[in-house]
């Protein structure tokens, strides 16, 4: 199974999403993931083509064409059984765009259930706002430990958590007993996930290039609860039109459980 997380840098900033949707229905056509998370979804990206070609080939949770907005919203292949699914806004957090969407999903050819939990935490800097992560870290372990224990099952978290793995807020997934699953794949890369925005040329379009730093600099992260989880891989996606897109590298990892 392949999970991909991806923060598509929403039009905050006077960056159209018609101009990056291409690049990013190329970066998920060509990787193809089962389980896809995205965030800053907001509702011009909820009306894109981008989201249109996701429908064609996935089902969604948080998907929807009204306000108020699920910025986190998830993506899932057809062959897989919904059984249950819901949504959380992070509490303490003065962001509404700031939630988690999680779905418990049923696969029949191999006759394993498994829960996805998809968001993206608060986002200043200063010791307060530490705080407020390790709030919103403590949240969704709290979730994925109830999922698990409800359904039998493994739980993966993933998006854009705005901490390091030197943060406080990510050793509280350490102490609860969550697995990177970047610590155990058999093929990754020390890369970070975050290369800053991109700039509009020349020829209206967006551009930018991958920066030189490790994985202590990235904010984007895959972490799995309960379960014998074998990763093969562990993939920072620094295709151009992943750079081009957005701010933030997808990435994905392939996984079996």
């Amino acid at each position: 199974m392949r999970i991909m997380t991806s923060n598509i840098w929403g039009d905050y900033f006077n960056n159209p999403v018609e101009l990056r949707e291409d690049q990013l229905i190329n970066v998920f056509k060509k990787y193809d993931p089962d389980i896809l998370g995205v965030q800053e979804a907001r509702m011009s990206f909820q009306k894109s083509k981008l989201f249109k070609e996701l429908l064609n080939e996935y089902l969604s949770v948080g998907v929807s064409d009204y306000e108020p907005v699920n910025h986190e919203p998830l993506f899932y292949k057809k062959k897989y059984k919904l059984i249950a699914n819901g949504f959380e806004y992070l509490d303490d957090t003065p962001d509404l765009t700031k939630g988690i969407t999680f779905a418990v999903l049923y696969d029949e050819e191999s006759n394993k259930k498994f829960a996805v939990c998809n968001t993206h935490f608060w986002y200043k800097d200063g010791p307060e706002h530490d705080l407020i992560r390790v709030t919103n870290a403590k949240q969704i372990v709290t979730l994925m430990k109830y999922l698990t224990e409800k359904y039998s099952c493994p739980a993966f978290m993933f998006g854009d958590l705005n901490c390091f793995i030197t943060s406080e807020a990510y050793n509280t997934f350490l102490n609860e007993g969550l697995t990177p699953l970047y610590d155990i794949a058999l093929e990754k890369e020390n890369k970070t996930t975050y290369h800053g925005y991109p700039q509009r040329g020349e020829d209206g379009k967006y551009h930018s290039r991958m920066i030189d730093r490790g994985r202590e600099f990235a904010f984007d992260h895959i972490l799995g609860l309960n379960g014998n989880f074998k990763v093969e891989r562990y993939v920072v996606v620094e295709d151009q039109d992943a750079l081009d897109a957005t701010d933030h590298n997808p990435v994905f990892a392939d996984l079996e459980f």
